[in-house]
């Protein structure tokens, strides 16, 4: 089974955060958030993973596409915290290894996140946001 793709519509409808903008909270509870470049957002709660990739994974032809996986705890090893989930035959690693991160927003994060789903591996901040801009 795929991953949930029923909020996509909701997503349309409602508008979508770009880079470096905060995330819409799209899940209950929001434990943890990153992004990325070229247009990448994760939110993490309880239940759920929620990526969402802008248009420009797909040359514009799909806006804002999400994938949505049961969330899991995050398992802590040397540092970085793991978190591991997938559906049917699609699966998303997320790795936060604290450690300053500067985001596309010229801001200083708490971690450095890598994202695997599939073909895609991504690179980004997340965390607790530690610098505003030009401070």
């Amino acid at each position: 089974m795929p991953p949930r793709r029923s909020f996509a519509c909701a997503l349309l409808a409602t508008g979508c955060a770009t880079a470096g903008a905060a995330p819409s909270a799209l899940v209950d509870n929001l434990a943890y958030t990153a992004a990325g470049p070229p247009g990448w957002n994760l939110e993490i709660d309880d239940n759920d993973i929620l990526l969402r990739l802008n248009h420009h994974f797909f040359g514009g032809n799909v806006a804002y596409p999400g994938y949505r996986y049961p969330a899991r705890r995050p398992i802590r090893l040397r540092g970085v915290r793991r978190w591991s989930s997938g559906t049917g035959h699609s699966t998303i690693l997320v790795e936060a290894r604290s450690g300053p991160c500067r985001g596309v927003d010229a801001r200083l994060y708490e971690d450095r996140v890598r994202v695997r789903m599939g073909r895609h591996d991504l690179a980004g901040c997340g965390g607790a946001l530690l610098t505003e801009e030009g401070r």
